[in-house]
């Protein structure tokens, strides 16, 4: 949730977009009792169109206006159960979320991080596909990727996550991250990389999909990190993945990267 409000006050602040700025100002404005305004209130109060705001919301990793207002209104929740709860109650289940997810990671990636680092550093191009706040995750990611000379591809936008599906190829790797699949974008992006027979990784805690029972390349988010159970999230367990994957593929690339000028952070 923190990304997402840090995009909405970074296109508040700097987008060349009137409209976005508009839109992206009024719901910092408003964000308390955002739950008055449905998107037709916001569009005729930012004199834009329904349309507008739902591109608006997709720009930030969302589906549209109503996954924006169950986003606020599930940190909403959250912040006012845990300002309830004693500080060290919190923190204890924090601290032990954190480390059963983690344990849990490490467990289920065992045998299968060698295959996939492998997958992933012969491929000619490296496409991912994932929204919300595993996109703060995602660029970091790519970041390190940078480092050692692999070729991503991402955006936020879903739209256009979709349209990575038809110049995706056989030599490329897609990787795919959500903890549910839920979405049906999700679907149709994995059938036509299924159609197409790529390789893809699959992030997820989704393993009932028909979609992925037959993939090989899948790691497991072990459980659910949400303290209170509200939404669904897996924040360390997602890092971890792709941080011992950057780890595995700067261990075989080291002949291509220059250690003296490489910051590992």
């Amino acid at each position: 949730m923190k990304s997402i409000l840090n995009q909405i006050n970074q296109i508040a602040k700097h987008s060349d977009n009137i409209s976005f700025k508009v839109i992206a100002e009024f719901i910092g404005n408003n964000f308390e009792n955002l739950d008055n305004y449905t998107i037709f209130d916001v569009s005729k109060l930012t004199n834009t169109s329904a349309s507008t705001i739902t591109r608006f919301c997709k720009k930030i990793g969302l589906t549209g206006y109503k996954s924006l207002y169950w986003t606020i209104q599930t940190h909403k929740k959250i912040m006012d159960e845990q300002n309830e709860a004693p500080y060290e109650e919190v923190r204890c289940m924090l601290t032990d979320v954190v480390v059963n997810s983690i344990n849990g990671a490490a467990f289920y990636s065992k045998n299968r991080i060698e295959r996939i680092v492998n997958s992933i550093n012969e491929a000619k191009n490296i496409y991912i596909f994932g929204t919300g706040n595993d996109s703060f995750l995602i660029h970091l990611f790519i970041n390190w990727l940078i480092k050692i000379n692999l070729k991503t591809f991402y955006v936020a936008d879903l739209t256009c996550q979709q349209s990575f599906t038809e110049i995706i190829n056989s030599n490329d790797i897609a990787i795919v991250i959500s903890y549910s699949l839920k979405e049906n974008d999700y679907s149709n992006i994995i059938e036509k990389l299924n159609y197409k027979n790529i390789n893809t990784l699959i992030i997820t805690n989704e393993n009932e999909n028909e979609l992925i029972k037959n993939k090989d390349l899948t790691l497991k988010l072990p459980v659910n990190e949400s303290i209170n159970k509200s939404n669904d999230e897996s924040y360390f367990a997602v890092l971890y993945y792709l941080r011992i994957i950057y780890y595995k593929l700067l261990e075989l690339n080291r002949h291509k990267v220059n250690f003296n000028k490489l910051c590992i952070n």
